[in-house]
Order: C-alpha cells, then structure tokens, then sequence
C-alpha cells in the first residue's frame, strides 16, 4: 500500500508558482524536485544488486512528461536508461526463476522523508530568488515597478 504524503501551504505556495512567469516556475519546480530526488537515487544505486554494475549506472532522474508540466505541475522520474530499463523491474520484483531483489521501494521508504524536506527548503530558496530577479533594480530601494496606464 502506498504511503501518503501531505504539505502543509500546498495552496499558498501554488498561489505564489502561478505569480511567477511559466518558465520561471516551471524551473523552480523542476530544480527542487530534482535536489529532492537525489538521495533517493543514491540510496537506490546503493542497494541494487551488483552483478556487471550497468544497472547501477542506469539509475538516474530526467524531467516527468510535458503534459503534466503545461498544465502547471511539476514532475521527475527516478527510473532506468534503455536497455537495463527493459529488465530493472525483473530484479525489483523477481521472477518464476529468479528471487525479488528489491531495491527501489527501500530506497524510497529509507529516503522518502528526506527528500520532501529538500524539496521544501530548495522551493523556498529558489522561490526568494527568483522573485529578486524579477524585482531587479526595484528590490535594492524597495520601489514598486511602475506600469503605464492604458488610456
């Protein structure tokens, strides 16, 4: 059964991601979830079996589909390049010949806690930044950008 997670400011914070430009947010997103993916991976590289030591090589993080981002969510996959992609679930799991070997889900549950808190501190900072970069000389005094009316 999988564990369920909740943040607490969930609301607050997607109202300040959708305050920042798209691609900016998406970044800030993007960057976080990847710095909270990153011990889970290296627990998980850990704790693969190691036979040629390919599928540890393999283990890795690449950005979650574009859909998923366009409409305004963030997501990165922990997975497996091709070709140790097409078997890494065999030793996860086993098979009729083989005993589970499982090293991805004790990954997860070992580092799980981790990683959210990484996630929470690096969408702060990244949030502080780039809301200083959009300031931009506005921030040293402290002045509101002043916009032109439309007449």
């Amino acid at each position: 059964m999988a564990k369920k997670s909740s943040i607490k400011g969930a609301a607050a914070l997607d109202k300040v991601l959708k305050q920042l430009p798209s691609k900016i947010g998406e970044g800030v997103v993007l960057g976080a979830l990847r710095a909270g993916a990153k011990p889970i991976v290296d627990a998980a590289k850990q704790k693969v079996p190691k036979r040629t030591g390919a599928l540890r090589k393999s283990i890795g993080v690449r950005k979650g589909s574009r859909r998923r981002v366009a409409k305004g969510g963030g997501q990165v996959v922990i997975g497996f390049r091709k070709p140790h992609s097409r078997r890494a679930h065999l030793t996860e799991f086993g098979t009729s010949t083989q005993s589970a070997q499982p090293f991805m889900r004790p990954a997860i549950d070992e580092k799980g806690g981790e990683a959210i808190g990484i996630i929470g501190q690096q969408m702060g900072e990244r949030i502080e930044e780039a809301a200083t970069r959009l300031a931009g000389p506005y921030a040293k005094s402290g002045l509101k950008s002043k916009r032109r009316k439309r007449r």
